[in-house]
């Protein structure tokens, strides 16, 4: 399909949608009716509920990051460096039992 049929579709979807959607006498509340005490105790009441949903997946995400980091349950053990250390001590790779450097290593 050409790129000027999908632009001709898509402004057909447009205006479809826009005639579904259209109200005959669209009926919008007054300021006073926006704002009366029950429609703000509601709003109110809704962002206090959506704040604690909201701290609740973040403490959740807190306690499950690090238990996720683990694995199931296991403990990882940190890699051993590759090749010579900066310090000059031996590292786990170069301490091997039949090693020369052995009385140094941990």
């Amino acid at each position: 399909m050409s790129a000027v049929g999908i632009v001709v579709l898509l402004v057909a979807a447009l205006g479809v949608g826009y005639l579904v959607g259209r109200r005959s006498n669209p009926r919008v509340p007054t300021w006073q009716q926006r704002t009366s005490r029950t429609v703000l105790g509601r709003q109110a009441l809704v962002l206090a509920l959506l704040m604690a949903v909201s701290q609740v997946e973040r403490s959740t995400q807190r306690r499950l990051r690090p238990a996720m980091r683990r694995g199931a349950g296991e403990l990882r053990q940190p890699a051993a460096p590759v090749g010579p250390s900066l310090s000059g001590a031996p590292n786990a790779t170069q301490c091997q039992p039949d090693s020369s450097v052995m009385d140094i290593c941990p």
